[in-house]
């Protein structure tokens, strides 16, 4: 008992301390840190502090929750004994499989000492099979499960899919890449086999292409879905955090649309950008102006191109300029030389995932209504069931039925939609 006193009083008194020294702790431990990995490390932390902020959140909604289902559940069905069984309940749920097991019995004891029939149990059973219906179907995807999903693409945990050494590899990369920018800028470029020198052309503030044409390439109009955390990045401070950036995903998840987002967005800024891609001509040069360089599609560039491609990384890194890229597949697996499969590596690393059904339908939507046109639920249902479930492709299709209804002069329906797969196609 004096051990139980003594705890009561002494955890509040050191907990209070702790957070008053805290910021002076971080500061102390952050200077034990060697000066080339620190900005790594503590980007890590910050992530895993970030997601586990948000798992502890979630997961305190979802027990208060049902401990407050549980409780008035139990006492509609006139248990004695809802408040305590009930507020047990929903607080052992955080301790899975186990915690609701007990709450359970605990219940079914309550109810057949109460009742001494099998009302008790009945009414269990009905109050228990609703809470399990609405903590896996609602509360848990929805909150108990936020810092999984929304943080896959946290960050970098899951939405980088790249296992724990080769996070911690890739600081160190960085780390090498920095000194050798720093210290053998110039013997690395000389090491380079040179272009031959061509008259310098004009660059432009940024190309229409990288662009795109309407507001369908900006931030506003992306849907996030599970990539809110990369949408995030882009569109806050984590560009100034972290120079590099890569998206990797397959097609249809957004790689492109953002790239093109955060090119508009810097142009709106009255900046200046440079955009390339597996066909973009050679020679590629950097303009020291530009205060964002993109390279998409990087799992495309031939062996010329990954030569330009690491000469345009080593030429941005020396002057300060924020580098923007993406791929199919993540910087380890890149059949790339070496060298820029590192400097890939080197930032922050999103894993775009694929929409669900119910926001490829709120893509197709808002893109219908960019448009000016109706998109009737039959229509979408076809174009989901006939074609893949790939926004790119279904995109593209909604160009095609925005054409022909032009051309025709009709509503978009299912029989036009027919009508036009049978003049002009498939895809």
């Amino acid at each position: 008992m004096l051990a139980v006193i003594g705890n009561l009083v002494l955890v509040p008194v050191v907990l209070f301390y702790l957070l008053d020294d805290w910021p002076q702790l971080v500061q102390r431990a952050q200077a034990m840190i060697p000066p080339r990995l620190r900005d790594g490390v503590t980007g890590f932390l910050d992530e895993c502090d970030g997601v586990l902020g948000q798992y502890l959140r979630g997961q305190l909604l979802v027990m208060l929750t049902l401990a407050a289902f549980y409780s008035i559940g139990l006492a509609l069905f006139g248990f004695d004994l809802a408040l305590p069984v009930g507020v047990f309940t929903g607080l052992a749920i955080f301790i899975p499989y186990l915690g609701f097991g007990l709450g359970l019995v605990l219940a079914l004891l309550a109810g057949v000492l109460q009742f001494a029939s099998w009302y008790g149990v009945i009414a269990v059973a009905v109050v228990f099979g609703i809470g399990q219906l609405v903590e896996s179907l609602w509360l848990t995807p929805r909150h108990g499960g936020r810092a999984h999903r929304h943080e896959s693409a946290d960050g970098h945990l899951r939405a980088a899919r790249l296992r724990p050494p080769v996070r911690f590899r890739r600081c160190a990369d960085r780390a090498a890449g920095q000194r050798a920018d720093r210290g053998g800028g110039a013997a690395a470029a000389g090491r380079l086999p040179r272009q031959p020198p061509v008259p310098r052309m004009k660059q432009l503030p940024l190309a229409i292409g990288a662009i795109g044409e309407g507001p369908d390439q900006s931030f506003a109009s992306f849907m996030a879905g599970p990539n809110g955390a990369a949408l995030a990045h882009l569109q806050g401070s984590g560009l100034r955090r972290s120079p590099v950036t890569y998206l990797w995903g397959g097609s249809g998840t957004g790689k492109t649309h953002l790239l093109r987002a955060l090119t508009r967005h810097a142009h709106d800024q009255g900046q200046r950008s440079g955009w390339f891609e597996p066909a973009t001509a050679l020679p590629w040069e950097i303009d020291e102006a530009w205060s964002l360089l993109v390279i998409d599609d990087c799992d495309g560039l031939d062996e010329a191109r990954q030569h330009a491609a690491f000469a345009l990384f080593v030429d941005a890194t020396t002057h300060g300029i924020t580098v923007a890229t993406a791929g199919r597949l993540p910087p380890v697996d890149l059949p790339l030389r070496e060298d820029l499969r590192t400097r890939l590596g080197w930032g922050h690393v999103f894993a775009l995932q694929p929409l669900g059904e119910a926001e490829m339908r709120a893509a197709l939507r808002r893109e219908a209504d960019r448009r000016g046109v109706f998109l009737s639920d039959e229509v979408m249902d076809y174009l989901l069931t006939r074609f893949e479930r790939n926004l790119k492709p279904l995109m593209a299709q909604l160009d095609r039925l925005d054409r022909f209804s032009l051309a025709h002069q009709r509503a978009i329906t299912v029989p036009m939609l027919k009508l036009m797969l049978a003049e002009e196609g498939a895809p």
